[in-house]
C-alpha cells in the first residue's frame, strides 16, 4: 500500500501539505479511493480500522455533511459491512454510528441515503439484531418525542395523546430488547 491509506485518510480529514482547504469533491474522491484500496482485502480493512477509518467515515454521516459525500459514505459503509466481519464488529460496538445509520435510514428525505443506510443496518442486523433494533428504537423514540413537542405547541390534544401512546409502547418494546 505504500502509505496510501494514511495519505487518503489525511486528505479526507483536510490535513494536507500547504494547509489548503479540502472540499467535498476531494473528500468524495478520498472515500472512493479508500474503498477501492480496502475492498476485498482483509489486511487493508484491519489497517483501515486501526488508522481510525471508521471514525473518519462516521463524520461524513453527520447532518451538516454534504449530500454527495453522505451518499458515497453510506454506499461505502454498506459495501464494507456486507463483506467484512471486522468492520461489522467495530460498527456494532459504536452506538453513535448505529444512531447515524438509523437517522439516515428512518428520517432522511433522501431515498438514496435511506436505501444505503437501511442496507447497512440490515447487514449489521444479520449478525447482531438486538444492537441494531435498540439503535433504531432510540431514533424512533427521539422522533416521536420531537413530534409530541411540536403537537403540544399546536394544541392538538387527540393527536398528541396518540403519539404519546405510541411513544410509550415503543419505549416499552425498546426496553425489552
Amino acid at each position: 500500500e505504500g502509505g496510501a491509506l494514511e495519505k487518503l485518510l489525511a486528505l479526507h480529514a483536510g490535513d494536507v501539505k500547504g494547509g489548503g482547504a479540502v472540499g467535498e469533491t476531494e473528500k468524495l474522491r478520498a472515500v472512493g479511493a479508500m474503498n477501492a484500496l480496502i475492498q476485498l482485502n482483509p489486511d487493508a480493512q484491519l489497517a483501515f480500522i486501526q488508522a481510525g477509518g471508521i471514525d473518519a467515515l462516521k463524520r461524513d454521516l453527520k447532518p451538516d455533511s454534504g449530500r454527495g459525500l453522505k451518499a458515497r459514505t453510506l454506499f461505502v459503509m454498506r459495501s464494507l459491512l456486507l463483506e467484512s466481519a471486522s468492520i461489522r464488529d467495530v460498527c456494532l460496538s459504536d452506538a453513535p454510528l448505529l444512531s447515524l445509520f438509523s437517522d439516515c435510514s428512518l428520517l432522511a428525505d433522501d431515498e438514496e441515503h435511506a436505501e444505503h443506510a437501511t442496507a447497512a443496518l440490515e447487514a449489521l442486523a444479520q449478525h447482531n439484531s438486538s444492537a441494531v433494533k435498540a439503535a433504531v428504537g432510540q431514533v424512533f423514540v427521539a422522533s416521536l418525542q420531537s413530534r409530541i413537542t411540536r403537537l403540544e405547541s399546536n394544541s392538538n390534544e387527540d393527536t398528541t395523546e396518540a403519539v404519546r401512546t405510541a411513544l410509550a409502547l415503543l419505549s416499552s418494546l425498546s426496553a425489552a430488547i
